[in-house]
């Protein structure tokens, strides 16, 4: 059985480490400005926390 991986999974294999960190910037920002829902504060969160993730796996895998 093939394992099902999102869009969002796929993005972020696709972008380079300095890709990455510059989008996780742009969603602290965001979430520190306080204009978005929770509903949209949660789910920038949870982009946030998997961009974090792979950030880190990539600099371990150097």
């Amino acid at each position: 059985m093939a394992e099902e991986r999102s869009p969002m999974k796929n993005t972020m294999e696709n972008m380079s480490l300095k890709q990455a960190l510059s989008r996780l910037e742009a969603i602290v920002t965001e979430l520190e400005q306080g204009k978005l829902t929770l509903d949209e504060s949660m789910a920038k969160f949870e982009e946030g926390v998997r961009l974090a993730y792979a950030c880190l796996q990539r600099l371990e895998e150097d």
